[in-house]
């Protein structure tokens, strides 16, 4: 499932000094109780590890895109619920790798490094991001991702549990067959549709093949937003004559192993167009597309990323960094940023990482593709376009 510049570390501080002499066990589960004394973690930038709070541990590196992306909203939830709660960034890195990243950056977190791996062996880290929940008392809580900890926090305080929420690939390893058989009976039956709770929290997660289990979940997004995604195209081909309907904020969430993400993606339609009285129109027109195409597919391979995460395009002074990318999703990027269609019609899904110069027109923007293996041709084609009425 949407901040940040100085800090100088003053020190390097040893959270403990036997730590060696200490055996670690096999890789923690939800429900067991850890100390984090007992394993080889340092300053990095003067913060030490209080033991009367919830501590979140967010695993992350400094060259992470999405580890980094999180760190402004896991600021957010410090800052809110720092009487209660503190943040630590754990990096496996060195000290003077991380301190160096400080330096650039100003994030109000308290960062560790993890130089000995002790404690990413101990959570098994395969894939970054990923946060873990203790208690006061060290008890793991909860794993997932940071971008769900405020909704984790109030169940957590409410009740004493956290039992509602998705379970992925990435934390279902720290959970027991018991724990993911009560959980995932309970997400076979989410389904709601609502105005947003809290608009300052904002997700969303989608998917695409019509023929799949539904599973999706939108906080606080526009109604734009959510045809986009339905219907699967760019906001480029939504026509608003209803712009009032995206002061609308909804909460949708479904989830439901024996109904299909075709089927729910039509009852969440036509329910939210009878509740707030709008229609939806499909026409087609001839418009100039192009295709992004790959023309030197050796040259392209070279920046493929295979550590698994979330993706994102972010400027940087006159560059513009792409971080686990799909092809269809840089298409769909550069669309958002020039007039033209922009479409990829291919089948490779590969994440890709590169870095290309600001553009500004098509022409920069060939310019820039060509050093990659990519290239863009112009053809006639049709186009569906959305109009909502």
């Amino acid at each position: 499932m949407k901040n940040i510049f100085s800090v100088i570390a003053i020190g390097i501080l040893m959270i403990s000094c036997n730590n060696k002499a200490k055996q670690i066990s096999d890789q923690i589960k939800v429900g067991t109780t850890i100390d984090l004394s007992d394993y080889d973690l340092l300053s990095v930038n003067g913060k030490q590890i209080q033991g009367d709070k919830l501590i979140l541990i967010d695993f992350w590196a400094t060259w992470c895109g999405p580890c980094i992306a999180s760190f402004p909203h896991l600021e957010k939830v410090q800052d809110s619920y720092g009487n209660t709660l503190q943040i630590i960034a754990v990096s496996d890195e060195k000290v003077e790798t991380v301190e160096g990243f400080l330096k650039k950056r100003d994030f109000d977190l308290t960062f560790m490094s993890d130089p000995e791996k002790s404690l990413h062996k101990k959570f098994d880290i395969k894939s970054i991001p990923i946060s873990c929940l203790l208690s006061e008392n060290g008890k793991f809580l909860w794993a997932g991702s940071s971008e769900n900890l405020e909704y984790v926090l109030k169940k957590y305080w409410e009740s004493g549990n956290i039992s509602d929420f998705d379970l992925t690939e990435l934390n279902r390893p720290y959970y027991d067959a018991k724990t993911i058989e009560k959980i995932e009976k309970a997400s076979n039956h989410k389904f709601l549709i609502q105005e947003a709770e809290n608009p300052e929290r904002y997700i969303v997660r989608n998917q695409k093949l019509d023929s799949e289990p539904v599973n999706i979940e939108y906080i606080s997004a526009t109604l734009t937003e959510i045809i986009v995604d339905f219907f699967n195209v760019d906001r480029k081909y939504i026509v608003n004559n209803r712009p009032e309907l995206d002061t609308l904020l909804l909460d949708i969430k479904a989830k439901n192993e024996n109904i299909s993400y075709g089927q729910a993606k039509e009852n969440i339609l036509n329910t939210i167009m009878k509740s707030y009285d709008f229609e939806i129109q499909e026409k087609t027109k001839q418009a100039d597309i192009y295709v992004l195409q790959v023309i030197d597919e050796a040259k392209l391979k070279k920046y493929i990323e295979t550590v698994e995460g979330g993706g994102q395009a972010q400027v940087k002074d006159e560059t513009i960094e792409i971080t686990r990318l799909s092809l269809e999703q840089l298409a769909s990027y550069f669309q958002k940023k020039l007039d033209p269609y922009i479409q990829y019609k291919g089948t490779d899904n590969s994440k890709f990482n590169f870095t290309i110069q600001y553009f500004e027109t098509i022409s920069d923007l060939e310019s820039s593709l060509k050093e990659i293996g990519l290239s863009l041709e112009k053809t006639e084609g049709v186009v569906e376009i959305i109009t909502i009425k």
